[in-house]
């Protein structure tokens, strides 16, 4: 909430792809926190880097 009333160049990305064919990593229907500045663009976003059985062997970045 902080970043998107209070810092300029703030807004949302959007993507409606196909993950597989994208250039983001973006669940297809989703959105990631964006900030643009000049010819800069950066999203946060979390990616799952281990997979497991159970929960607490899965790992994401």
């Amino acid at each position: 909430m902080y970043a998107a009333t209070t810092l300029p160049g703030f807004c949302r990305l959007v993507a409606h792809q196909d993950p597989e064919e994208g250039v983001t990593v973006i669940a297809k229907d989703r959105d990631a926190p964006t900030f643009l500045g000049g010819a800069s663009l950066a999203y946060l976003i979390h990616i799952q880097t281990k997979d497991g059985d159970r929960p607490q062997d899965k790992e994401w970045e």
